[in-house]
């Protein structure tokens, strides 16, 4: 276990440092770099590490939430409040269309198959976005008009769309019929999910404030508390629908909000676990990846990728008829909406697990959206926002 931890650390780490010399987001080495390890080419990584490798995800999306939550300036989303509920669905929607159209025209998918694909390639990355969007704030760019907030929020609520959504055409392609009952489950899982993140974030600042332990231990007691909360969520949906990573997220509001005197020390605390936690997570995406698969998709799955990229980009833009957000504005959040990784590496194979005849064909096409727009959206999002957005004379740290 802890060999592997090193190889992954180390390596990702290298390769994060050359593509950034060369201009180019550190995630890209980061997942080739996982590519490179990975059981396809020069399988390093010991068979019963990869037992682990989901809890490792789970702990670095959980420390990226933890971190958007304690960031996140609550006066400044209202600013866009409307497109921000917007970009939670539409986009997503219009993506998940653009596929269910398009896909038995390039690959001769039924509908269910094509809108489960649909399905997958449609959640953007929280892990690509949060923390660039948490660097914006601190530099101070787009803070006028709650710009990173609003992304903040409304991808990381995209995702439980999606995966409820998928859920649904994952059942209807098996046999079962579309469960509309289930589309019910989405506002439910957001308002639970935030209001249940949120009391508890009250909960552990008030037993923090008469604890008072040191900076480290207090890191490690609110990391401990929000991985038991997400790894209860099966359990409470049994009861209600629950969204834990929303969950995550609120707390770290409910935290900023109760503990502002250590609120600064806790997001450097976490912005250095981050910096190592996402080595971890960019780096198992990329050992996630099948390029054996790649072959049955080719060039039609680039086609789909893109015709679908740009049904999206008009579903964002039409989220932001509503705001007063400038061209420019636009279109940088239109780029922030781009990148695909944890979500397509975490369901692209279960159709193919689940046994459905165009499993090979659903897994082929996300592995070649990670690799393609995690770059390409990671880039423009690193390269266009001095250009696009406003820098505030006040930031945040």
């Amino acid at each position: 276990m802890l060999i592997n931890l090193v190889i992954i650390l180390i390596g990702g780490a290298i390769f994060a440092s050359l593509f950034e010399k060369i201009k180019m987001p550190g995630l890209v080495g980061m997942i080739l770099f996982g590519l490179l390890i990975s059981p396809g080419l020069l399988d390093t990584l010991s068979a019963d590490f990869y037992v682990w490798s989901g809890e490792l995800r789970q702990l670095a999306l959980i420390i990226i939430l933890l971190r958007a939550g304690l960031t996140l300036n609550i006066a400044s989303l209202r600013k866009n409040g409307l497109p921000a509920m917007l970009l939670c669905f539409v986009p997503a929607s219009f993506e998940i269309a653009a596929v269910a159209v398009l896909g038995p025209y390039l690959f001769g998918l039924s509908l269910a198959d094509a809108l489960i694909l649909g399905a997958v390639l449609a959640a953007v990355s929280p892990a690509v976005i949060v923390p660039r969007m948490i660097d914006l704030i601190k530099l101070g760019y787009g803070q006028s008009k709650g710009i990173p907030q609003m992304l903040i929020a409304g991808s990381s609520a995209d995702d439980i769309f999606v995966i409820i959504l998928f859920s649904a055409f994952m059942t209807m392609a098996q046999g079962g019929g579309f469960n509309f009952s289930l589309l019910w489950n989405i506002p439910i899982s957001i308002i639970t999910g935030l209001s249940v993140g949120y009391l508890l974030g009250k909960l552990v600042a008030l037993i923090l404030k008469y604890w008072q332990p040191s900076l480290a231990i207090t890191t490690v007691f609110i990391l401990g508390i929000l991985i038991i909360m997400v790894n209860s969520e099966d359990w409470i949906n049994r009861f209600l629908p629950f969204s834990a990573l929303l969950a995550v997220m609120s707390c770290g509001l409910a935290l900023q909000v109760d503990l502002p005197e250590i609120q600064t020390a806790l997001k450097q605390s976490y912005q250095h676990c981050w910096n190592v936690a996402q080595i971890v997570l960019f780096v198992l995406v990329g050992t996630s990846l099948d390029l054996a698969y790649i072959g049955a998709a080719g060039f039609a799955a680039l086609i789909l990728i893109t015709l679908a990229l740009i049904v999206r980009s008009l579903g964002v833009w039409l989220c932001l008829l509503p705001s007063n957000l400038s061209k420019q504005e636009k279109t940088f959040s239109t780029f922030a909406y781009l990148p695909k990784a944890t979500v397509q590496a975490a369901i692209g194979g279960i159709p193919l697990s689940a046994g459905l005849a165009s499993g090979p064909i659903i897994l082929a096409v996300a592995i070649i959206a990670i690799l393609t727009t995690a770059p390409i959206g990671a880039f423009l999002i690193d390269h266009t926002y001095a250009k696009l957005l406003d820098q505030s004379h006040q930031t945040n740290t």
